[in-house]
């Protein structure tokens, strides 16, 4: 599924029936600040493991983990294993 919206943003998933902690973790990712206010975002995964990328660019390694920070607080980091 892919969602346009103030920025890039995509996600693709399996096995993710009601996970609430994921719903919250992308909702996270909607309010992440960037180094230049680009904010693209991969979230993939399969049961409980995440991997999240990153357009890349100059700045892509700080926004990655921005990203992933925030994507981790939403969610909820006893939920889930990055990948």
């Amino acid at each position: 599924m892919f969602l346009n919206l103030s920025f890039s943003y995509a996600y693709s998933c399996t096995q993710w029936h009601d996970a609430q902690w994921l719903i919250d973790g992308v909702d996270a990712l909607l309010y992440v600040p960037a180094a230049l206010n680009k904010r693209a975002y991969m979230v993939k995964g399969d049961g409980n493991k995440v991997a999240i990328t990153c357009d890349s660019g100059h700045f892509a390694g700080i926004d990655l983990g921005i990203g992933k920070y925030h994507f981790e607080v939403g969610a909820g980091k006893e939920n889930f294993e990055w990948a």
